[in-house]
């Protein structure tokens, strides 16, 4: 983008609008709690992205009469490359060496970086944005850079053939509309709430909307043509424009989350309108208060080095973020995390990205300076992260951590007694003579990986217990399991639901649940502790649930396990054997609070 904005007014408000897209994407992947949204940051980069490209492709259209493909993307390629090229050697050699049960997803994800393809290998591979608890993956990020990529080939393509026909700026903006609409309407078509988004997350079919609208919005107003705009209209109105783009920017980050079904049923469509007038309030002449206020230095700093911040941090937090932290957030480990991004960043900005981007020739002593000092600050980050004990790890935890997360993890689930609900199987439950007095409860246990590690000591204090765990389970598999179980008269007097560790959940969903249940039957539910964003979302709406049931009350897990990291394994997310007795006996401590009768038949038999 250097080329364009030389030739035209370089607007520093950009650069401040870059910084807070790329400070909310940090926030997010740094599970702070109050940028749960934090990840609506690359919506305002694909804006972003769609607007200038726009306005660059209509620019050289302009003046020229054409449009130079091939020295379009040979300048994309050039500013692009060079940092990715420099961060993907650089992970290439610390990985293997640090972290080389990844080494195996490093490879197959570095090919996908290379060539812009990696949100389709996430697609195809069903690999979860939000669900992190497998095998370090340090590229994720870079779906959002394929789908950019691939817009920057396609729509120069298309946007040349629809000058080359004459057709008017007004109807290709009206047409790039148009299409923007049909992406989100797929994008609302294809989602499903309570699942994985993941799909349309990735998908370039159904986050295209974003781009194609700042690229409408620069068919109306580019940037080399907003002094018309002054015209058009008052400072008042575009100071009014771009309250609001900021409004919905900070609300969506503050108050939304990867599982909020408003996203994905236009509330990204939203952002995405919101945040060109925002774009169009920045870049007017008009000298707005918010053209302004996105110029202050220190925006300008963090949004001119924002494309080497977004490589760089990702892999970073994965190295360097506690992810057994039950004491609360750390800020001095986040600023020191801040630190060593912004830092590498710069390294790579100054010394790499600007002399190739400005066609100078890199000065070797200062290129191997700075890569040597890239290489020491990455393997101290490396030295950071601890390779799990073997026998720190649950069953299901070690499962997951082996290659073949399928077929270990149905191992391990059979082995602990947690069948998956089917008209052929039913739930083993096992008798043990043990010193600990049995609680005599008929009791269902539905949950995910976690009742499946506290399952040996569960059967062990409740014999009557049947638990049916599965690994990765969401709160959306909850029903049928419920249906199936009435059906067969296998649900238990008392119901224990332990779901929300792999993502949130519609409080409707719960709440069907819960009256499919019935009032006659207790209905237990165990709130989570998970390193991500979304905890306290899972665990807010189980407590708001459990006051509108009579027979529903919560155990508070995320209390219990407070300041207790020997609770959990490598993950911040399974439990250990002293998690999973601590666990169990809250559970078994909760059956006897609401069956009195327990306590007697204890008493009696002691």
């Amino acid at each position: 983008m250097g080329d364009f904005m030389q030739k035209n007014r370089y607007i520093t408000g950009l650069d401040g609008l870059r910084a807070l897209a790329v400070l909310s994407v940090i926030a997010y992947h740094l599970d702070l709690p109050f940028a749960m949204g934090g990840f609506i940051g690359v919506t305002v980069f694909f804006v972003l992205s769609g607007y200038l490209i726009t306005s660059l492709l209509l620019s050289e259209w302009e003046k020229t009469n054409t449009i130079d493909l091939k020295n379009f993307w040979f300048r994309r390629a050039k500013r692009l490359l060079p940092a990715i090229f420099l961060l993907l050697i650089v992970l290439n050699i610390i990985v293997p060496i640090f972290v080389p049960n990844a080494t195996k997803h490093l490879h197959s994800d570095t090919i996908a970086a290379i060539f812009y393809y990696s949100n389709w290998l996430y697609i195809f591979q069903h690999l979860s944005y939000f669900e992190t608890f497998n095998t370090p993956m340090f590229l994720t990020h870079f779906w959002s850079l394929a789908i950019e990529e691939q817009f920057y080939i396609f729509w120069a393509i298309a946007l040349f053939w629809l000058f080359k026909i004459r057709l008017k700026k007004g109807v290709i903006a009206s047409l790039s509309f148009i299409f923007a609409c049909f992406s989100a309407i797929w994008m609302a078509h294809l989602y499903q709430p309570g699942m994985d988004p993941s799909r349309v997350y990735y998908g370039t079919d159904t986050r295209l909307f974003s781009l194609l609208i700042g690229a409408s919005f620069a068919l109306c107003f580019p940037i080399h043509h907003l002094r018309e705009l002054k015209k058009m209209s008052s400072k008042f109105t575009l100071e009014l424009f771009g309250i609001i783009g900021v409004l919905v920017i900070f609300c969506m980050v503050c108050f939304t989350n990867e599982y909020m079904s408003f996203l994905y049923y236009g509330g990204m469509f939203l952002l995405s309108i919101t945040t060109g007038l925002l774009v169009i309030s920045i870049c007017s002449p008009s000298n707005t208060l918010l053209s302004k206020l996105f110029s202050l230095y220190p925006l300008e700093w963090i949004g001119k080095r924002s494309y080497s911040i977004y490589l760089w941090h990702y892999p970073i937090i994965t190295f360097m973020h506690s992810k057994v932290n039950t004491a609360g957030i750390s800020y001095l480990e986040i600023l020191y995390e801040l630190f060593i991004i912004f830092a590498l960043a710069s390294l790579s900005y100054t010394f790499v990205e600007t002399p190739i981007r400005k066609g100078k020739k890199i000065r070797l002593k200062k290129f191997a300076l700075s890569f040597t000092l890239i290489m020491v600050m990455a393997i101290s980050v490396s030295c950071n992260y601890s390779q799990p004990k073997p026998a720190q790890k649950s069953n299901v935890a070690h499962a997951i951590q082996k290659g073949n997360e399928t077929k270990e993890v149905k191992a391990v689930a059979k082995t602990q007694e947690a069948k998956p609900v089917d008209e052929t199987s039913t739930p083993t439950q096992t008798t043990t003579t043990t010193t600990k007095t049995p609680i005599l409860t008929n009791a269902t246990a539905i949950g995910d990986s976690i009742i499946i590690d506290a399952t040996p000591v569960l059967q062990e204090g409740v014999p009557e217990l049947s638990v049916y765990g599965k690994v990765g389970r969401q709160m959306s598999e909850l029903k049928p399991i419920v249906q199936q179980l009435k059906k067969n008269n296998q649900l238990g007097d008392v119901v224990i639901i332990e779901l929300g560790s792999n993502g949130a959940f519609p409080k409707e969903m719960l709440e069907e649940v819960i009256n499919m249940i019935g009032k006659n039957r207790k209905v237990i539910l165990i709130n989570t502790r998970v390193p991500r964003p979304w905890c306290p979302v899972v665990n807010q709406t189980l407590e708001d649930v459990a006051k509108e049931y009579p027979n529903t009350s919560v155990i508070d897990w995320f209390s219990a396990s407070k300041n207790h990291d020997e609770y959990f394994v490598d993950d911040g997310v399974h439990l250990t054997s002293e998690g999973a007795d601590v666990f169990a006996s809250l559970i078994e401590k909760k059956l006897n609070e609401i069956n009195p009768e327990n306590i007697n038949k204890k008493s009696t038999n002691q």
